[in-house]
């Protein structure tokens, strides 16, 4: 009996293909224009699977019908569960839309996708600000790889922006 349970959960398995070696960590790396993006991936305790849990995203955003360009970056969490190796996320607050797209390699320890970021900024040449205008960065390749203890860059001292719900919306460098 203990033989024919053996073999029938080995045909189990079997039959559930290669599995993801999915890495819980922070992935950094760079979108096509060099700006920089974070990742951090924990388990969602909701479901038990790995999520993207929060993102760090910095972009060049040429605003439209002006020769000005947005440099900025958002910092924010979410959770984003980790389905067959890959997530997508799309999140829009009053200041920012931002959606990305993941697909991570089999050993789970590199990824590759999109992301496209959205932004308004105050823009009056030199006076105080009297109008907004949008900027978006194009939707562009970005990939990112797990960094070990060793690999990550110290961390600034931060100041996060919360939400009237308790949300982080944003951070200030101090």
């Amino acid at each position: 009996m203990t033989y024919v349970m053996s073999a029938a959960l080995v045909i189990g398995l079997a039959a559930t293909g290669p599995a993801l070696a999915q890495v819980a960590g922070t992935y950094a790396g760079t979108a096509k224009d060099g700006s920089t993006v974070t990742f951090t991936v924990t388990t969602d305790t909701t479901t038990g699977n790995l999520a993207v849990t929060s993102a760090g995203i910095n972009f060049q955003a040429p605003c439209k019908n002006e020769s000005y360009t947005l440099y900025s970056g958002e910092g924010y969490g979410m959770n984003a569960d980790i389905v067959g190796g890959a997530v997508s996320n799309t999140t829009s607050y009053p200041q920012f839309y931002i959606a990305f797209t993941l697909t991570f390699a089999k050993d789970g320890k590199t990824a590759i996708g999109t992301e496209l970021v959205i932004a308004p900024a105050l823009y009056t040449p030199n006076t105080l600000p009297a109008r907004s205008i949008f900027c978006e960065s194009k939707r562009q390749s970005m990939s990112v790889s797990l960094q070990t203890p060793a690999s990550q860059p110290a961390a600034a001292p931060l100041h996060y922006v919360y939400d009237s719900r308790g949300r982080i919306i944003g951070q200030v460098l101090r």
